[in-house]
């Protein structure tokens, strides 16, 4: 990787080469022009302006007082006030590019604008529903035409490149993906996911609905933090919190886990065993929105996620340092719909945030929406913390175990299809030895050609190139020594 230094002193070569190399003016006539702003429309020039410093002809001096004047590029229109800094005939090339360009609307209504950025009738665009569909895997193109994104008043749809440009400002890069717990679904969480339960790439395949090819290219090596598309996502994350909830049941809700062999706190050591970080971080920023919510309390629950949103976003551009609310916000939504649960609970009025700013015990508040994701209690989760891991083996016989118990087609969608009717008919075995019927094959009958244009008189070579057709000359050549190869063992 180049170092500054190395930088420097290629754009310093790029400039000596391009200052050598550009057309420049006599002595005599750029001190005529810089005292005379409009030399060029005097002298009939309209392929080129002069620069008033270095005498150079340049049809637009933008770039080039940027390239080899950048200290004097801002003071030079009030240097040589009146000078040029395009020539005519750029001018008008680019004015009739734009005429053409207003042809085609020319005559029509004016367009709704309300949409398209810098103009003032537009509408703001609340940033919390664009994270939110981002974190669902929507594509921006998607977001764009989404119905929660326009506004109804709106006759136009918001362009793709402002949704881009606020997934950048917000922290959001990358190809598109389903984020889980906030983070997104990568190849090496997937490998994790699998060693924990135990089971092959076959079974994990059957459990998932995905072709166990591909679930064998998320164990490899390389490419470990390539996301995975939204919907093999979507399955894999469906299927394990249905595996997770099931082994979390109390042991008279499934009586077939009656008697267990595991620690329901085990299973989410195994499956999460960063989840004492990802607890720290909900607990931090929870007291952080306490504090917001003790200054402003007036605010709700839409006033706490657009300051969510505005804290990650002063983040991205270096107003705060840390990264504390930019790897928070995809897991906001999570909290914010645990929170409106909660309001529902405590009979609490809808919208608001007495949830943080009555509780003083946040611990137990973080505590409470783990259990409540995964339907289970708050000692259970307070203990994943020292809990050991659940051996591979143990934990497949259990998922084995939730799958007797659970319906097919709740735990596998694929099931109800793989089981087939005994009047379906069987897959015929595959052939193994030689063929008994030679002669019902291609390479049959193009070695008997060949094999009769070279009794014929014909050359090999002249006799394989006749009966070459569509294939290629290789593959006649093939045909031919099997056919060959079936006469000598024949």
């Amino acid at each position: 990787m180049a170092t500054d230094a190395q930088r420097a002193k290629r754009r310093d070569r790029k400039r000596a080469n391009y200052r050598a190399h550009i057309p420049k003016v006599s002595a005599e006539v750029l001190g005529e022009a810089g005292q005379d702003p409009q030399f060029e429309s005097r002298h009939g020039i309209k392929t080129y302006v002069i620069c008033r410093i270095c005498g150079a002809k340049c049809k637009k001096l933008e770039n080039h007082l940027i390239a080899l004047h950048p200290h004097l590029a801002e003071k030079y229109p009030t240097d040589w006030p009146g000078a040029p800094l395009v020539c005519p005939k750029t001018r008008k090339f680019h004015s009739a590019i734009t005429k053409n360009q207003m042809k085609t609307s020319r005559g029509r209504a004016r367009p709704e604008l309300s949409s398209v950025s810098g103009h003032p009738g537009e509408t703001p665009l609340r940033w919390w529903s664009v994270v939110c569909l981002i974190v669902e895997g929507c594509s921006h193109q998607k977001i764009a035409e989404d119905k929660r994104i326009v506004v109804p008043d709106q006759k136009t749809e918001r362009w793709f490149t402002a949704i881009t440009r606020i997934a950048r400002q917000l922290g959001f890069s990358g190809k598109r993906c389903l984020y889980y717990f906030g983070d997104p679904i990568t190849r090496a969480k997937v490998a994790e996911w699998q060693r924990a339960s135990g089971l092959s790439h076959k079974d994990f395949a059957n459990f998932t609905a995905i072709s166990w090819q591909r679930v064998r290219g998320f164990s490899e090596t390389s490419g470990k933090d390539l996301r995975i598309i939204p919907g093999d996502s979507r399955k894999i994350r469906d299927w394990l919190d249905r595996v997770i909830r099931t082994l979390m049941m109390k042991p008279d809700t499934a009586k077939g886990l009656r008697h267990r062999d595991y620690n329901r706190s085990a299973v989410l050591k195994s499956f999460f065993p960063d989840l004492g970080k990802k607890y720290d971080l909900l607990f931090v920023v929870l007291s952080e929105s306490q504090k917001f919510v003790t200054d402003k309390p007036e605010a709700g629950i839409e006033q706490w996620q657009d300051w969510l949103c505005d804290q990650a976003g002063r983040e991205v551009a270096g107003g705060l340092r840390g990264n504390l609310f930019t790897r928070f916000l995809p897991w906001a939504p999570d909290v914010s719909r645990f929170i409106e649960g909660q309001n529902k609970l405590l009979e609490q009025k809808p919208g608001s945030l007495d949830v943080l700013r009555i509780n003083r015990n946040l611990w137990q508040l973080a505590e409470q929406f783990f259990a409540s994701y995964f339907d289970t209690t708050r000692p259970i989760v307070r203990n994943a913390w020292q809990a050991r891991r659940i051996e591979a083996r143990d934990m497949q016989v259990s998922i084995f175990r939730v799958a007797q118990l659970t319906p097919p087609a709740q735990l596998n969608p694929q099931a109800t299809l793989a089981e087939k009717s005994e009047d379906e008919p069987s897959k015929k075995p595959r052939k193994h030895g030689p063929d008994p019927n030679p002669e019902e094959n291609i390479w049959f009958k193009i070695g008997l050609e060949i094999e009769k244009l070279i009794a014929k008189g014909e050359s090999l070579i002249d006799a394989r190139k006749k009966v070459q057709g569509a294939y290629q000359y290789q593959t006649i050549v093939r045909y031919h020594m099997l056919y060959k190869e079936h006469l000598r063992t024949a």
